[in-house]
């Protein structure tokens, strides 16, 4: 049995800013369907703690550093590991801190990592945009599963947060029992950032509801559209569910259910960047950046 006991945490709780940017916005509802199955590991398991067995930098270790493995490897071939003194330099820098005082380790924002990354650039890598894919929180919640495919299969994974349960530490796949219990509440162990990089999906009676807007890509608003129209959730509970997901985290690949997702999972950003984009090929036209690149600006200046 797997034991992440010892391992170190370090996302702090989300940040609501009203000027963030939905994803949802910018995919447009030509773009064709996901696939049925992504993986851009490339079967490589060990991606390199980058310190998270020692400090909580899960927040810069999981987000900046694995992305950059991920997005080199698979648009070069040449998988670029960030050194540990940039991720502890950049831990110390984006969240303030200090080796000399271990009462600073106290982890990050996702917000706030993804400004700074967007502005200052990461290890050569820079970020040109990023978008949250919106989750809507209930016991019988709307899952944004097209929303989530499409980030990762588009722009090769997703950044998010979710509020680690004590059971966790030791589930060998990251799912939710039948008969849940006090170890299972979300954030009885910690909140935790890590990045999805694969999915794989089967049709399976879920128990939840995906959005239905009636077009071919029902997870997507029309951005052409300033006031696009509220979607309506499906009545009909058998729908595509993605069997599992993949996540890199602690260097390791560990995979999570869609239902352990839409419990655990409290915020999620797709990251977008262009050089990516160019190498993948993956339908960039079904993507308006140029838009996003222009609110972005409107936001931030």
């Amino acid at each position: 049995m797997i034991d992440h006991s010892t391992m170190r945490l370090g996302k702090r709780p989300r940040r609501h800013d009203p000027r963030t940017l939905k994803l949802g916005r910018y995919v447009k509802s030509t773009l064709a369907p996901a696939p049925p199955c992504v993986d851009y590991t490339r079967g490589i398991t060990n991606w390199g703690m980058m310190l998270n067995d020692r400090l909580g930098d899960c927040i810069i270790a999981d987000g900046p550093g694995h992305a950059t493995q991920v997005w080199t490897l698979n648009a070069t071939g040449t998988m670029m590991t960030p050194a540990d003194p940039l991720i502890l330099e950049t831990y110390e820098k984006w969240c303030g801190y200090n080796p000399a005082d271990p009462n600073t380790d106290q982890g990050g924002v996702e917000l706030d990592v993804l400004n700074h990354w967007r502005q200052q650039g990461f290890a050569d890598q820079p970020l040109d945009a990023y978008g949250a894919i919106e989750l809507a929180q209930g016991p019988h919640p709307t899952i944004p599963m097209l929303e989530v495919m499409d980030a990762i299969w588009l722009f090769g994974g997703a950044y998010i947060g979710v509020e680690l349960p004590i059971s966790a530490q030791t589930q060998d796949v990251w799912d939710v029992p039948a008969n849940p219990g006090p170890d299972d509440e979300p954030g009885s162990w910690g909140g935790h950032a890590v990045y999805l990089v694969g999915y794989d999906s089967a049709v399976a009676d879920t128990g939840f509801q995906i959005p239905n807007s009636g077009s071919p890509n029902p997870g997507s608003a029309n951005p052409e559209s300033p006031n696009p129209e509220p979607q309506v959730a499906s009545p009909v509970s058998r729908v595509p569910c993605p069997g599992s997901l993949t996540c890199i985290t602690w260097g390791q690949l560990k995979k999570m259910t869609w239902q352990w997702f839409a419990k655990y999972c409290s915020e999620a950003y797709g990251l977008v960047a262009k050089e990516w984009l160019e190498a993948s090929g993956v339908s960039p036209s079904g993507f308006d950046l140029a838009a996003l690149e222009n609110d972005l600006k409107l936001v931030t200046a």
